[in-house]
């Protein structure tokens, strides 16, 4: 998977409600990276097929392509041979691209910036009511601040297993990605697959911008199926606690930091509630 981003932010912060398992990750070090297939947008890689361009003697090299490496690996699927070769292609299609999805694994969270000042402005995703409210628990929960770089880097080597690489996500009001079947086809007769993977990627970093921009999302993917993947604890820059959290949770989180082997920044967001616009603000939290 592509790593590349020559625009990489600084910070990745992700919103958490405060669960168990959310502060299990907290105290051990681990991100959770659920499947492609689990995540909540429900037009989450769902990419136009283009069909275009592609002749009869095309599919036909994809079916002895395939055949080939049957052959090879002493295995048929005598079932599809009722097909001709253009849906025989096409319902491998399908399977590959479901396979993808369920073989791999994205964290997601917002890139910006670290803050500067305790006024929060809701163009900061820090200050944004609506991730607060979504994904916090309406401030009831925390949002983790990771320095981006240091992270991938940090997930990188304690799971090289997982092939980690990273993508910023691209907002369209207009149309869907398209994956480009010709292209499957050439990959798949060559046996090189870089040009459909590049694509299926693409598809899990392409968002309806009306609805999702607000998130300015990054992502972070791992191969394999969803599970964890630990960290160091130096990767973490700050903890910013939700006003409407609870004390006995808020002191908790501030034992678990303590007992790290790096200082991590302990804050505290809640409602300004001596101005009059709709705005959060950010305070060192002591307790």
């Amino acid at each position: 998977m592509s790593t590349e981003n020559s625009n990489q932010p600084i910070s990745l912060f992700k919103f958490r409600a405060g669960n168990d398992n959310d502060l299990d990750a907290l105290h051990q070090d681990y991100i959770w990276f659920p499947s492609c297939a689990s995540l909540n947008d429900p037009f989450e890689g769902m990419a136009f097929i283009d069909s275009s361009n592609i002749d009869s003697r095309l599919y036909q090299k994809f079916r002895d392509k395939f055949n080939e490496k049957c052959k090879e690996t002493s295995g048929r699927h005598r079932c599809d041979d009722h097909l001709d070769d253009k849906e025989f292609v096409h319902q491998w299609f399908k399977a590959y691209v479901e396979a993808w999805r369920q073989k791999t694994a994205i964290f997601s969270a917002s890139k910006a910036y670290s803050v500067a000042g305790y006024r929060l402005t809701p163009e900061h995703v820090l200050g944004s009511m609506a991730l607060w409210g979504h994904y916090a628990d309406g401030l009831r929960g925390y949002c983790i601040e990771y320095n981006f770089e240091q992270l991938e880097k940090s997930l990188k080597d304690h799971n090289p297993e997982r092939g980690i690489g990273s993508s910023g996500v691209e907002y369209s009001n207009t149309l869907r990605p398209i994956l480009s079947l010709k292209t499957y086809i050439e990959d798949y007769v060559s046996g090189d697959r870089i040009n459909t993977v590049t694509e299926i990627q693409k598809t899990f970093t392409t968002k309806h911008k009306s609805t999702w921009h607000h998130e300015q999302e990054a992502r972070l993917f791992a191969a394999g199926k969803d599970g964890k993947c630990e960290f160091d604890s130096s990767c973490i820059r700050a903890v910013y606690l939700g006003e409407k959290m609870s004390d006995e949770k808020k002191r908790s989180i501030k034992a678990c930091l303590d007992a790290k082997p790096v200082k991590i920044d302990l804050c505290e967001v809640s409602i300004d509630k001596l101005g009059r616009e709709y705005q959060l603000r950010i305070g060192n939290y002591s307790g």
